[in-house]
């Protein structure tokens, strides 16, 4: 889950005009200026004491909105979702586009997977959405589309989840975050599945340093499906917690530990979500 330009500058206008009126008009011109700034002073206390009416009143002046374009890569020793190995416990590279106007935003990102996701080798990401804060509060409502080019499996793999998600400053600089993610039919035609997920961060005082961490839950409405064939459940836990330091302000080393409950009934699926600790390199420009 950005640079915006710059605003642009102001009007100045006829300012070399002033020396060619005499004191009578120049003592007009500010009365009038007077008596519209008193006007507007008091439209606009009329409508903040009235949020919900005056629906023939001006609407407000438009904030300037601002674009940003943001590219993102980078390298770890295993890509690891919901406590799940993507890469078959090896190393994976990742790279992503991200653009917003305003509260919008969209992008795209991929990454190397193992054939036991995969006979593609690749995983994209396709997702948009909105963000915006409210009273310390931030909001993200979004819409993720994970496919596989080439999956090469004879059920369906790729899958669409919607997310929604707030984030806050709970004190100090601790940050905490939840989100849900809904997929009406999940990775292997698992149906219907929620993933609750919680994250916490903060800013250790050496070294520059942060400190995260992440428990989540997926549980899922597939009964005898791939989904319970990879798990032995139609649910389980994941949890990570690690370390990372931000160089020059686009370069960050992340060093973390994985883990799950999840008890597999399978070999090839207990290789894919076993305990681990994963290093990532990520620059962001």
């Amino acid at each position: 889950m950005a640079a915006p330009f710059g605003r642009q500058p102001g009007d100045n206008r006829g300012s070399y005009l002033i020396m060619a009126y005499s004191n009578s008009v120049l003592r007009g011109m500010t009365l009038a200026l007077l008596g519209g700034a008193a006007f507007m002073m008091a439209g606009g206390a009329a409508r903040a004491a009235d949020l919900g009416g005056m629906k023939d009143a001006p609407p407000p002046v438009e904030e300037v909105r601002t674009h940003s374009i943001t590219v993102n890569g980078g390298l770890t020793t295993d890509y690891v979702f919901r406590g799940q190995s993507q890469s078959d416990e090896g190393p994976s590279v990742f790279a992503g586009v991200d653009l917003a106007y305003g509260i919008f935003y969209t992008g795209f990102w991929a990454a190397s997977v193992d054939d036991f996701v995969s006979e593609g080798d690749v995983e994209i990401d396709v997702y948009a959405g909105i963000k915006r804060s409210y009273n310390g509060v931030d909001f993200d409502l979004g819409v993720i589309y994970y496919t596989y080019p080439d999956d090469g499996y004879p059920f369906e793999v790729s899958y669409l989840e919607l997310k929604a998600s707030a984030s806050a400053k709970i004190w100090r600089d601790i940050t905490v975050t939840g989100t849900v993610f809904y997929s009406p039919d999940y990775t292997g035609e698992a149906g219907a599945t929620w993933t609750f997920e919680g994250k916490a961060s903060a800013p250790l005082p050496m070294w520059g340093l942060t400190a995260s961490g992440a428990v989540g839950h997926v549980t899922s409405d597939d009964d005898d499906g791939v989904f319970t064939a990879a798990f032995g459940d139609e649910s389980y836990t994941y949890w990570n917690v690690g370390l990372s330091r931000t160089f020059r302000e686009h370069y960050t080393i992340d060093v973390r530990y994985w883990g799950s409950d999840a008890d597999p009934a399978t070999e090839p699926a207990h290789s894919n979500v076993d305990d681990r600790v994963v290093a990532t390199f990520t620059f962001n420009y």
